[in-house]
């Protein structure tokens, strides 16, 4: 019984049938979205935060395997960059054209 008066409620308030009630639940939305991205940008400002005191002291306990890691990391993409430069060589920027020389007449 209560289940149907909820959406007998919600169609009167979506189909406004009365105004005031509808731009009360309209205000009542974009309220709750408001303070959910508000709450949102503080969880990150809070990760932000516990970040950056966290990650210094990780890596300084665990700094020779971080570094093995990186370096492999750093191995594949330089590799992936070569495959790349040899197969698409338009794309490659290493190499420099020597500049055309001009014919005197």
């Amino acid at each position: 019984m209560h289940g149907i008066l909820r959406k007998l409620q919600l169609r009167r308030l979506f189909f406004v049938e009365n105004v005031v009630d509808s731009v009360k639940f309209f205000f009542l939305l974009y309220s709750l979205t408001y303070i959910g991205a508000w709450f949102s940008g503080f969880a990150l400002v809070i990760l932000f935060v516990i970040g950056v005191f966290t990650i210094p002291k990780v890596y300084e306990m665990n700094k020779e395997p971080i570094d093995n890691y990186l370096n492999l990391a750093k191995e594949n993409v330089d590799k992936i960059h070569q495959t790349v430069g040899e197969k698409v060589p338009f794309l490659n920027t290493s190499t420099t054209v020597a500049p055309a020389t001009k014919k005197e007449e």
